[in-house]
């Protein structure tokens, strides 16, 4: 699970899935974060981002990130340099601790989503969400002439927005005020959808946690799925406390 804000001075001893720096560097990586080897330690090794963050053209900020990857169940201590991190905050998730500065917390928690639930690159499913990826079976890029292969013309409301499923998938073809035969976002606001950890709509805002989504405000929390600009994010409407609404697209 996440932990809160501050400096640790141990990585817990961790019983459960031990994931690879492979796997680890590619989950931060498809948000942008690209990790490097900064040192080894017994049972430990450190990743920082070194000079590579997001976009090529973004500014350089060196050790904006550092991530600990712990190779067996029995590194708990963590090197003596990370034990004080300033104004750092810590995430933990399986065998990783991750020290981060605030203004990344939205990459940090969708990198952990990633590694923890898969990339947007999973399967579709006729009743699953995939984050960043699908819902129903329909996927975002997909091609109109493709999902109407698939599903059928669809109902439109207005030029470019077509409703399939009876309603319980919307599909814009619109990006950037231009039409494009493909598919640009997609919501849903019916229940019988559901994500792989279970967020359906109807799910309360703690529920949300299982995906490490962001909640900005209390009508709308959003789980980063790749880099700025133009960052491909879930988003999730709130209603009283509940999921009213789930959409998938680029910001």
């Amino acid at each position: 699970m996440l932990a809160g804000c501050g400096a640790s001075r141990h990585v817990q001893p961790y019983s459960g899935r031990l994931y690879s720096i492979a796997q680890v560097q590619g989950a931060f990586a498809a948000l942008g974060l690209r990790l490097h080897t900064d040192s080894r330690h017994p049972g430990l090794t450190v990743l920082v981002n070194n000079h590579h963050l997001g976009q090529p053209y973004m500014r350089t900020v060196p050790r904006l990130l550092t991530v600990v990857v712990a190779d067996r169940r029995h590194a708990t201590t963590s090197p003596a340099s990370l034990r004080k991190r300033g104004r750092s905050r810590l995430a933990r998730y399986a065998n990783v601790t991750v020290f981060y500065k605030p203004a990344i917390l939205d990459e940090v928690r969708g990198s952990i989503s990633t590694l923890r639930w898969g990339t947007s690159q999973a399967k579709p499913g006729r009743q699953l969400i995939v984050p960043g990826g699908s819902i129903g079976g329909i996927r975002l890029g997909a091609s109109r002439k493709d999902v109407e292969k698939a599903f059928g013309p669809g109902r439109s409301t207005r030029r470019g927005i077509v409703s399939y499923f009876g309603g319980h998938i919307v599909v814009d073809y619109w990006f950037h005020d231009r039409l494009y035969p493909w598919v640009g976002s997609l919501e849903t606001r019916w229940s019988g959808f559901h994500t792989r950890s279970g967020v359906h709509v109807g799910s309360s805002r703690r529920e949300l946690r299982r995906i490490y989504a962001t909640c900005d405000r209390r009508t709308e929390c959003h789980l980063l799925e790749g880099p700025w600009p133009d960052a491909l994010a879930t988003g999730f409407v709130l209603r009283h406390g509940k999921v009213a609404a789930i959409g998938i697209g680029y910001s």
